[in-house]
């Protein structure tokens, strides 16, 4: 008999991953292709070294994972590690074996693993069930609610989770480090941490964010394949969960980011997309792809709130590093992006154009910012993605706190410099005072 997805089986089953994160009407789909299944005590599942690869799920009771009847692991229904699939590697590499009277269903793997595309619409490929987003304390609801795992395969969705590697940090412990090679992802279930920055060796550092449950981070490091740009410190004790660097390229980065090259970028340009080029405004200003809109990676986060959902957008830097890193943060925020291969290395002179600027006063001179030329009229801007006709200048403002947060770390390394040049010249004068009494002459 087919199951009731609103029936007390549906909504357990409904709980279960990956059929948790896919679209309701494509679950009802499945409940009409399972049956929950019974067997009593001491009765096999499956045995090590079948074939098979349909997907065991424990609805009632406890199961046996063993080998050679020596027992590896005892899986209990609603348990944590009752929410996967029974021991699902292929071929079994151990035997599945009811402890007690159980109940369990039994489900073909390519339902799951390759759902019919035309099943799938609006924002995000999966839609996380309205019983699983009650529970605000679930760690994994929490995280499959994001942008970022909605978009992916379902048949990743449970290598992930089992994946993750839980550790613990206690308060005032560097997690992270600024400059040091991008090993994991984290995913934070319990406490608070901050993240700082020093722009130079010398500066002050300063805090950029605090961040709680169920944000992540260190995936920018991963994604670019640059050093880490921030040092992440606990501020209380912290329950994490990691991911090393393999895994999630493997099973998040690849598929989650789509690149096009230069000859793709046409039909997209004339789709009326976005053209967003990421690097620095100066490195915009020598050259870039006419038409494309500049908002510099550092304050992108800022700027998302300017940006419109409904328009898909190509991500341009220099090589297509930080262009991936900041795809990424779109997607996570449910904006269609895709990555100019290669950036703008990659792009023929032809395609490139330059940047004619002018001076923009503001605050009675007390800020100077060095503004792109118009070469559209503000409602073709608007048109390509943007939300008022004074998004540049809101750009360049950023640019201009940016730099004046460099200019205050400087000025306060100089402060030091004087200071330390001060001590230096006193130093200087007693050595020379000391000298001249060696060399006055003895009476």
């Amino acid at each position: 008999m087919a199951v009731d997805p609103k029936s007390e089986d549906g909504t357990a089953i409904r709980r279960l991953t990956p059929l948790n994160t896919l679209p309701g009407s494509y679950f009802e789909t499945i409940c009409n292709e399972m049956t929950v299944q019974h067997a009593k005590s001491g009765e096999l599942l499956f045995k090590r070294g079948e074939q098979t690869t349909d997907l065991f799920y424990l609805i009632e009771g406890v199961v046996w994972l063993q080998s050679d009847e020596f027992i590896v692991e005892e899986i209990a229904a609603n348990s944590s590690s009752g929410k996967f699939a029974l021991a699902h590697q292929i071929p079994r590499k151990i035997d599945a074996v009811a402890k007690n009277d159980i109940r369990f269903i039994q489900i073909a793997a390519e339902l799951i693993k390759q759902p019919p595309a035309e099943v799938f619409s609006g924002e995000s490929s999966f839609m996380i069930d309205d019983e699983v987003e009650e529970n605000d304390g679930d760690w994994m609801g929490q995280l499959l609610k994001s942008p970022i795992f909605q978009r992916l395969p379902a048949a990743n969705l449970q290598k992930i989770l089992m994946g993750f590697q839980e550790i613990s940090f206690e308060k005032g412990e560097k997690i992270v480090g600024q400059d040091e090679p991008a090993d994991y992802y984290f995913f934070i279930k319990a406490g608070e941490c901050v993240l700082t920055r020093k722009p130079s060796p010398n500066a002050r550092e300063i805090t950029l964010a605090k961040l709680g449950v169920n944000d992540t981070f260190g995936e920018d490091a991963i994604i670019s394949g640059n050093p880490r740009n921030v040092s992440v410190t606990a501020i209380t004790d912290m329950e994490l969960l990691r991911m090393d660097t393999e895994r999630f390229v493997t099973l998040i980065k690849n598929e989650i980011l789509t690149y096009i090259s230069i000859q793709e970028l046409q039909v997209y340009s004339d789709n009326n997309c976005l053209l967003l080029d990421v690097r620095a405004f100066d490195e915009f200003k020598q050259k870039h792809i006419e038409n494309s809109t500049n908002i510099p990676l550092f304050s992108l986060r800022m700027q998302l709130k300017t940006l419109k959902r409904k328009n898909k957008i190509v991500v341009i830097c220099e090589d297509g590093r930080e262009s991936s890193t900041a795809a990424y943060l779109l997607i996570k925020n449910k904006f269609d992006a895709v990555v100019l291969e290669g950036g703008i290395n990659a792009v023929p002179e032809s395609f490139l154009s330059q940047t004619s600027v002018f001076e923009v006063e503001e605050n009675d001179g007390q800020e100077i910012f060095l503004m792109q030329e118009p070469e559209v009229e503000s409602k073709t801007v608007e048109s390509i993605g943007l939300s008022d006709s004074n998004t540049e200048v809101e750009i360049l403002r950023a640019e201009n706190n940016r730099l004046k947060m460099e200019n205050e770390n400087l000025l306060q390394e100089k402060q030091k410099l004087d200071k330390d040049y001060r001590i230096l010249l006193k130093q200087t004068e007693k050595l020379k005072q000391v000298l001249d009494k060696f060399k006055a002459p003895k009476t």
